[in-house]
């Protein structure tokens, strides 16, 4: 136990306690969230096949039980263990300099400590749309194409045109 605490007291000196929390967080995160996906999949396994323990002269309910309890123990011990094993193997690696178009919206300089985006610095070029000088027509107004139909009258808009002009 002493040497985990030194190997990671080690860490902390070289990587900063800051950035040690951030890959703390995240190694939490990753190995819960895959470890947790597989568990589910387990427990569906287990109950579709948990059924056939009637035929062996067992209660279902008893045996899904005491299963399920050996199964979720195995994945907290799992997860302990790639936690430990993950945070010691962390390394932090400089970054690097990249080549990046000048219009290409990044979140290395967001302020938020997560890597996440701040919308109050990000700038966004907003697409204005056309604006035409002739009011929209209504859904059930003539098309402003002049389609007509086979007997002469006029196609209303909504059975015409509708997704093209609005």
């Amino acid at each position: 136990m002493r040497l985990a605490k030194d190997a990671y007291h080690d860490l902390e000196k070289n990587m900063g306690l800051k950035e040690l929390l951030e890959v703390n967080k995240l190694v939490f995160l990753v190995t819960i969230d895959k470890l947790w996906t597989n568990h589910l999949d387990d427990m569906e396994n287990l109950r579709e096949g948990i059924g056939l323990r009637a035929y062996g002269q067992q209660d279902p309910l008893s045996a899904y039980k005491n299963e399920a309890f050996a199964v979720f123990e195995q994945l907290m011990s799992q997860i302990d263990y790639e936690v430990t094993r993950r945070i010691f193997r962390a390394r932090l690696v400089p970054r690097t300099p990249v080549f990046m178009p000048q219009n290409m919206i990044t979140n290395i300089d967001s302020t938020d400590g997560m890597g996440l985006v701040n919308p109050k610095r990000t700038i966004v070029s907003k697409v204005k749309p056309v604006v035409s000088n002739q009011p929209r027509p209504g859904r059930n107004d003539p098309c402003p194409c002049g389609a007509t139909k086979p007997d002469g009258t006029p196609k209303k808009y909504k059975h015409c045109c509708y997704p093209k002009y609005g």
